[in-house]
């Protein structure tokens, strides 16, 4: 199995922890706390692990230089010679 198919099955058992946390807290007012704990900890869990393999999986092997604004090497301060006045 691929890294990326590993990490969209643990993505969609993060999202549903976190509906599961949501249902929790609507259904259950008994357990907010938990149900808390569980939306709060899915949240940092997708965006402060998930996300961050995901754009490293994705970008590790791409040449990314392609996709700067300024492709030129020369120090060149003046970039509006080109505008007439």
């Amino acid at each position: 199995m691929s890294f990326l198919r590993i990490l969209g099955i643990i993505c969609i058992l993060t999202l549903l922890v976190i509906f599961l946390g949501f249902y929790v807290l609507y259904n259950m007012p008994d357990h907010t706390a938990l149900a808390q704990k569980m939306v709060g900890m899915g949240n940092l869990f997708l965006f402060f692990v998930i996300m961050p393999a995901f754009i490293i999986a994705r970008y590790s092997k791409k040449d990314l230089s392609s996709f700067t604004f300024n492709n030129k090497k020369d120090d060149d301060d003046d970039w509006d010679d080109d505008v007439k006045k």
